[in-house]
């Protein structure tokens, strides 16, 4: 019977350490796993928006408000801008007196104007909250002129237009020397 009971104790302390190792085997190959470091898809909502002034003798004569157009360029310049690729933010304006319809695979406002003091100009960047931006810019006209078509380029040369806005002839800006165009970009990233 002595026997007996220490076959019996040897097979159940082996019983035991085998189950004992094979616990913590599973426990060890669980608890080692790498961990997943998945972030998932994110969706960021963007809106941006034009005011335009004209101002005369210090007057406000007229102003208009329409949400601009992000363009091909725009977006893959947002892109370079988050993926840190670019340092090139939305910040110069310009403007044109074109009555085309905003293409988004424009690089460049159609027939952009270089004079009368309404070249292309950069533009100041004003924070008003979290996630939300102006960038403002005032020419003053030396000519006479007209605009109602106006951009957002990232550069203050080159095919690099980010944003685009037709406000069309209803809106039109007719334009005299001593006057200033005031343009306020305002975006907002959710």
């Amino acid at each position: 019977m002595e026997k007996q009971s220490r076959r019996f104790g040897k097979k159940a302390i082996s019983i035991s350490a085998i189950t004992i190792i094979s616990i913590a085997l599973i426990l060890g190959l669980v608890l080692l796993q790498p961990v997943s470091r998945q972030f998932g898809a994110f969706t960021i909502y963007y809106e941006f928006h034009c005011w335009i002034e004209q101002y005369r003798d210090g007057k406000l004569i007229s102003k208009t408000y329409h949400a601009m157009t992000l363009t091909d360029y725009g977006k893959d310049q947002m892109e370079k801008l988050l993926g840190g690729d670019s340092t090139y933010a939305f910040k110069y304006h310009a403007c044109s007196n074109d009555s085309t319809a905003v293409d988004v695979a424009w690089t460049t406002l159609p027939n952009e104007i270089t004079t009368d003091g309404l070249a292309r100009a950069v533009a100041t960047y004003a924070s008003t909250g979290t996630g939300t931006w102006n960038m403002t810019n005032t020419w003053t006209v030396t000519g006479s002129n007209s605009t109602k078509l106006y951009g957002v380029y990232s550069e203050s040369t080159g095919a690099n237009l980010c944003l685009a806005e037709q406000q069309g002839v209803g809106n039109q800006k007719n334009v005299v020397a001593g006057d200033t165009i005031k343009m306020t970009v305002q975006g907002t990233v959710s």
